[in-house]
């Protein structure tokens, strides 16, 4: 997340782009897989619920920023 947010900020044009959509993917996946992990402590969660939608959510994210990306270099050329 460090590295993402670090690239994300210092970077320009398609590049920031393409690490904002990698940095937001990144903390959804990160803020549902502890939000799961914590319903299984809690003994609430089962596979197919509520709590996997912003885990799928985020595996959507990310093959969305590479087709994102691949849009932005294959017009440029």
């Amino acid at each position: 997340m460090v590295g993402l947010s670090m690239l994300w900020l210092s970077s320009r044009g398609a590049w920031r782009n393409v690490y904002g959509n990698l940095f937001g993917s990144q903390a959804l996946h990160m803020l549902s897989s502890l939000m799961i992990n914590v319903a299984i402590d809690l003994k609430k969660y089962h596979t197919g619920g509520l709590y996997d939608l912003p885990l799928i959510a985020s595996f959507l994210w990310f093959g969305a920023t590479g087709l994102i990306a691949y849009k932005k270099w294959s017009c440029a050329g």
